[in-house]
């Protein structure tokens, strides 16, 4: 016959109690203490005033752009707009490919640069920045209506950072952007600056 030390008569007892309080209190034999029946009361009567999505409150003011859609410019944006409006289209996005040499010391295309031009003449030359076709091998014109040409560059002034690419608009009817002369300039004219560097529509 197996004796047991007080010790472990004790220990088994409260353990033998702890759980029959535990399966009593799950079969809702027992009631957990008033407190803790006050505070899941409480919750459960919060819980529902909680907004599941939040929207703003505004109030009835004119916004930016209601007032714009009813066409109130000031002057200065409305040669801005018809600026924009006139010559976004002779802007077009350029990109390049160039070759690089992998492991194997072969040649393989590469991305080169991105950026700007500006069609400065019907037959389909565009000024743009040199570092932009710099060690180009394949050119790729995007228009501003998203049609795509192949570009060869045929000029170059890298001391000022100017290239000029040509590309054959196949009858298409060009907008172009005239030069300008510096002779009348001031300080503190402004300047318009419209580009395309990613090939956003």
């Amino acid at each position: 016959m197996k004796l047991y030390s007080r010790g472990q008569v004790i220990f088994y007892t409260v353990c033998g109690f702890i759980v029959a309080l535990a399966v009593a209190m799950g079969f809702g034999l027992i009631q957990p203490p008033a407190s803790a029946r006050k505070k899941a009361q409480v919750e459960q009567h919060i819980a529902p005033t909680i907004p599941e999505q939040f929207e703003l409150s505004t109030s009835d003011i004119l916004s930016v752009e209601d007032s714009r859609s009813q066409g109130e410019y000031s002057e200065e944006e409305s040669v801005n707009i018809r600026i924009y409006e006139a010559l976004n289209p002779a802007v077009v996005n350029i990109t390049t490919q160039t070759l690089a040499l992998n492991w194997f010391m072969e040649p393989v295309p590469s991305e080169g640069g991105t950026g700007s031009g500006s069609i400065i003449d019907n037959r389909g030359y565009i000024l743009t920045n040199n570092h932009v076709v710099e060690n180009a091998y394949k050119v790729t014109i995007t228009m501003a209506d998203s049609s795509q040409y192949p570009g060869e560059v045929i000029g170059k002034d890298p001391e000022n950072d100017l290239a000029v690419v040509k590309f054959e608009p196949e009858g298409k009817q060009l907008t172009t952007i005239s030069f300008g002369t510096s002779s009348g300039l001031r300080v503190g004219q402004k300047v318009l600056a419209i580009g395309n560097p990613f090939g956003y529509d």
